[in-house]
C-alpha cells in the first residue's frame, strides 16, 4: 500500500517503509548542499566527497573557560608553566583529544568568580560560565557542570560525558486518585509478580 506525500510515493511493505531514500545535507554558513543519499537497498551514496574535508579551515584559537574542580580541572603547582600547559584533570585531557581529532587551538581561562552559573532573578543576569558564554567572553566550555532547566534554556550542551545516577526518592502515598494511567500500572505490576 501507498499514499502521495509532499516528498513523494510512501510506499509500506509489512509495515515497514520502503523504495525510499534519505538525502545527505551538509549545512554551510548560508545554505544547505545535498552531498549523498542513502536508500535501503544501495546503502550510502556520496556525490560530493570533497564536502567532508574542510581544508579551508579558518586559523582560529577558541577561548575555551572552565573552573577549577578536583580531579576534572586542576591548575599544577609549577609556576613556571605558561597558558594551556598549567592545566590537567579529565575535563582537559578530553578537550586535548577533542582539539586534535577536530583539528583546533584553544585557550584555556578559568572563569573570574569561580562560578558555573547561576540567574539572579532580582538584577535578571547570570553569573559564572553561563554569563561568560552568554557575552562571548569564551566560544565553549569544559567542566563538571550539571545541565539543568534553566541553563540549557540560554546556552547549549553536548551530551553529558558522565552520569553519576543520582535520582530523588519518594514514598509514595496508600491514599492517590485512580486516573487511567494508575490502573496501567498496576496491571503491569500484577503482570510481573506472576
Amino acid at each position: 500500500t501507498g499514499l502521495q506525500g509532499l516528498t513523494g510515493l510512501i510506499e509500506f511493505n509489512e509495515g515497514k517503509r520502503s523504495n525510499f531514500k534519505l538525502d545527505l545535507l551538509k549545512l554551510k554558513k548560508e545554505e544547505v548542499l545535498k552531498v549523498g543519499q542513502w536508500t535501503p537497498l544501495g546503502g550510502i551514496n556520496i556525490t560530493d566527497p570533497a564536502a567532508f574535508y574542510d581544508n579551508l579551515a579558518p586559523n582560529i584559537t577558541l577561548v575555551v573557560m572552565t573552573r577549577e574542580e578536583r580531579p576534572y580541572v586542576m591548575v599544577k603547582e609549577d609556576r613556571n608553566l605558561t597558558g594551556n600547559a598549567r592545566y590537567e584533570g579529565f575535563c582537559i585531557d578530553l578537550l586535548k583529544w577533542i582539539a586534535s581529532q577536530v583539528g583546533f587551538q584553544y585557550s584555556i581561562r578559568l572563569v573570574p568568580d569561580h562560578m558555573y552559573g547561576v540567574y539572579d532573578p532580582e538584577t535578571r543576569e547570570w553569573n559564572g560560565i553561563v554569563k561568560e558564554l552568554m557575552e562571548r567572553r569564551a566560544d565553549l566550555a569544559v567542566a563538571s557542570m550539571t545541565i539543568n532547566y534553566a541553563r540549557e534554556s540560554v546556552i547549549d550542551f553536548t551530551k553529558p560525558f558522565m552520569n553519576l545516577g543520582i535520582g530523588i526518592l519518594f514514598k509514595v502515598s496508600e491514599f492517590y486518585c485512580i486516573t487511567q494511567q494508575n490502573v496501567v500500572n498496576i496491571q503491569q505490576e500484577k503482570l510481573t509478580q506472576e
